[in-house]
């Protein structure tokens, strides 16, 4: 197995290809209200829209703010689910699996290891053919202590007789817990479905979606018909009972015709729910691949940043297309042949976020077997295949790493001998350059709008700077605008830096990354100048560094060493202590960004917190808003 060390692409290094130039191609974002969700809060709004009969829960990182929303659905009386908390998943997988036996509509949630522990009973749910929803919030489940993001946990139980759906943002999250249920009911399959959504990444990244209505859901999803009922005592069944080893190849025989029945079924539930919401859902997502010679093929919310890649090299004449898996149970396989035999695609990489030690990861493994077989069968050549392990344990995939797989696929298609080992590490060592460009990713200085507006808040743990991120997002998603808000998630402790993440923009944000070349630093501690320079270092050259401090601009520039771009300074702290007595200064630092930037009107801001913050007392509250309107009058402004 190969190992990369460097994934290293200036601007002035990428590629370019002899087809025309071409933009990319109109979307279709489909209707439905807007609302600024996380991935977390929008799959919870989906199984409220359900209203199941029962749910079990165990809470366990990143899952478990999405029971923590259901659970305040439950709390107020907007649902009538009956909500069991249990003292493990294991327990909380036998819960739903007893109650969809009784005749119940059914859900959990868990991530990572808490799917180990329930894995036998999630394992007896599908090999029943019992139709619960598990919604996955994908985590490391490798024998590292690590909470963030790979899919290794969704890969550990790939072959539990459940079906699959993987989502690339907020959006698709909501739009595939509304469809799980009815493919899971379907009398057809009758089988369990996970819901995929990547933790963090998705799950913790506040943006813009498009919801139904609750009737519409409902009604989309409809009346609940129990496939089986054990308290029809006038129709008496055996649930769970032992097999012997006679009748163990008929039961999977027939789980396996299930499956085998399920792309369709999978499919024409999509078409249905695009004709509800003008967003169509199949089994891949191909895009740009009429004419593509090279291509990724990924799943879940690396797929943005692939996209904005793609989109970029295409500008550059590069014949670049994307294949997005939406559904890994059961493999798509003859959808796949489809789409990656048979035209111009002459390389092709699979990304895998967690590896198959000793192998290529699962998706490349399966890819190569399907496209393998079906040349074997009908004849035809085999593009060059790669397998690209990337994103393992939560490291950040960025536009270069991409480019850069990207890079090797052209080496591989003008003729490049391939490597004997076609699986390889991207960025090991984590030696590679964060972005494309050395200014400000893929940016345009010439360009007087910027795509999209990058906003880096760094603190310290209890100061805010998430709930900051967030309010952003808010807000700029209510004026009309596209917006991403995330965080780093590293030592949990008050105290402890933190960085968090803004994205605005007029048009949608495709890609996933960090923000590493940012037109915005807001410093909630001056403390924290030396620990985040190379944020500073890395600001856009007419970019914008506000400071919570007591001292001057000029005071500011002289201690870090930062020349051109503007600097602001505020005593946000000060202001934060002497109205409402308390150490956090977001509320100020975050008025006077709005004020400098000119985001959106202090009146709008003071309502988003209100709204986000009802647990604060109406003395806070209002020392909050006092804090607001000081922050706008009193920023300074180097001359």
């Amino acid at each position: 197995m190969t190992v990369r060390l460097k994934t290293w692409m200036p601007a002035d290094e990428l590629p370019t290809g002899s087809a025309p130039p071409a933009s990319a191609p109109p979307r279709e974002l489909g209707r439905g209200q807007v609302q600024a969700l996380t991935g977390n809060d929008a799959v919870a709004l989906a199984f409220k829209q359900v209203d199941p009969h029962v749910t079990a829960v165990y809470p366990i990182a990143p899952q478990t703010e999405l029971m923590h929303k259901f659970a305040e659905y439950v709390d107020q009386g907007a649902v009538r689910t009956e909500l069991i908390t249990t003292e493990s998943e294991h327990s909380a997988m036998s819960a739903v699996l007893g109650a969809a036996a009784a005749g119940c509509r059914t859900f959990t949630a868990t991530s990572a290891v808490g799917l180990a522990y329930m894995l036998e009973a999630y394992q007896n749910a599908g090999a029943l053919r019992l139709p619960t929803v598990l919604a996955l919030v994908n985590r490391h489940a490798g024998g590292l202590l690590n909470i963030h993001n790979d899919h290794s946990d969704a890969m550990l139980a790939r072959n539990a007789a459940w079906i699959q759906l993987h989502a690339e943002n907020a959006q698709e999250a909501y739009d595939n817990a509304l469809q799980a249920f009815r493919v899971a009911e379907d009398e057809r399959l009758r089988l369990p479905v996970t819901v995929c959504h990547d933790g963090f990444i998705v799950s913790h990244t506040m943006e813009r979606l498009l919801t139904l209505s609750d009737a519409e859901a409902r009604s989309f999803v409809g009346e609940f018909i129990p496939p089986v009922d054990l308290l029809d005592v006038d129709n008496p069944h055996a649930v769970g009972p032992v097999v012997l080893p006679d009748f163990v190849p008929n039961l999977y025989a027939q789980i396996a015709e299930a499956m085998r029945w399920a792309p369709a079924v999978i499919e024409e539930i999509g078409q249905e729910y695009g004709l509800l919401t003008g967003r169509h859902y199949g089994l891949i997502d191909a895009y740009r691949m009429d004419d593509a010679e090279v291509a990724i093929l990924a799943m879940g919310s690396v797929c943005g940043t692939v996209r904005a890649v793609v989109d970029l090299l295409r500008s550059r004449g590069v014949a670049a297309g994307m294949v997005k898996l939406r559904v890994f149970r059961p493999f798509p396989v003859e959808a796949l042949c489809r789409t990656l035999l048979g035209g111009k695609l002459r390389a092709l990489a699979a990304i895998d976020k967690t590896p198959d030690l000793g192998q290529g990861g699962p998706l490349f493994v399966e890819t190569s077997a399907a496209l393998a077989l079906h040349i074997q069968r009908n004849g035809g050549s085999l593009p060059m295949l790669t397998n690209a392990v990337m994103g393992v344990g939560g490291r950040d995939i960025t536009s270069a790493d991409i480019t850069g797989v990207f890079r090797q696929l052209l080496d591989l298609a003008g003729g490049t001998q391939p490597s004997s080992d076609p699986v390889y590490f991207m960025d090991v060592g984590n030696q590679g350059t964060k972005t494309l460009a050395g200014t400000n990713g893929y940016r345009n200085p010439s360009q007087s709008s910027r795509h999209p507006l990058k906003i880096v808040l760094v603190a310290r743990g209890g100061q805010g700077a998430r709930t900051s991120a967030y309010l952003i997002a808010e807000m700029m998603i209510d004026l009309g605008q596209y917006a991403q808000a995330s965080t780093t998630y590293g030592p949990e402790r008050t105290g402890a830096p933190v960085r968090a993440y803004a994205k605005v923009s007029d048009r949608p944000i495709d890609d996933r990354e960090q923000i590493y070349s940012p037109d915005v630093v807001v410093v909630f501690d001056e403390t924290l100048l030396d620990v985040f320079q190379a944020d500073l270092e890395r600001l856009a050259e007419d970019g914008t560094l506000i400071v919570n401090t007591r001292r001057s601009p000029h005071e500011i520039r002289r201690q870090i060493g930062l020349t051109g771009r503007h600097i602001y300074t505020l005593d946000a702290t000060g202001i934060a202590l002497s109205e409402f007595n308390t150490n956090r200064p977001n509320t100020a630092m975050l008025a006077a960004m709005t004020e400098i930037l000119g985001l959106g009107d202090r009146e709008r801001i003071k309502r988003a917190f209100r709204a986000k913050m009802k647990r604060l007392s109406e003395k806070v509250l209002q020392g909050n808003i006092r804090a607001m309107d000081r922050a706008a009058r009193e920023v300074i402004r180097e001359m």
